[in-house]
This record gives C-alpha cells, structure tokens and sequence, in this order.
C-alpha cells in the first residue's frame, strides 16, 4: 500500500502485476518460538520501505539482544556470539 511502500501503486511496472490485496499473516503464527521481542524485531527487518527498516546498528541494540552479555558489542564482524565465555547452547 501507499502506507508501507509511497509511491509503489503509481509505479507502471506495480501497476503491470496485478497482484491481489494481502492482509499478510501473523508472524507469531509464522514463528512461533519467537517471543514478543524477537516478532518486534522481526516486524522492523521486513518492512518494505528500506528508509523504515531497522538497521544493523540499531537491530543490535534492540531489546532482544538484552539477554545477552554486554561485551556482546565488542564482538568483531567475523565472531559468533559462541565465542564469548558467557553463551553456551544447550538443547531445548
């Protein structure tokens, strides 16, 4: 629509599709293991208007990473979140 997307039901290559109106599905029903934070999180990633999607930066900070250690941050780009001493995997 002209609210998540401006500009996208004039454009003629929109227009050519003809697609029908998708009232779209709950991304709970979608993901169900995720809590409120991680569908929040999720909602601001798949936004159509890439000025109103979430950036890297600002997805980091984002209150589904709470859980995790600080030093999370200090992570290089080529380092898991495994790698700190703090996270360990265990089976759920």
């Amino acid at each position: 629509t002209e609210q998540t997307l401006p500009g996208v039901t004039s454009n003629p290559e929109f227009q050519a599709l003809r697609l029908p109106f998708y009232h779209g599905e709950s991304l709970n029903h979608l993901a169900p293991r995720l809590d409120p934070n991680g569908i929040d999180l999720l909602e601001h990633f798949l936004r159509y208007n890439p000025n109103s999607r979430i950036s890297a930066h600002d997805a980091m900070m984002h209150r589904f990473f709470a859980c995790y250690p600080p030093t999370i941050h200090t992570l290089g780009p080529l380092q898991s979140v495994l790698d700190l001493n703090e996270i360990t995997l265990t089976k759920d």
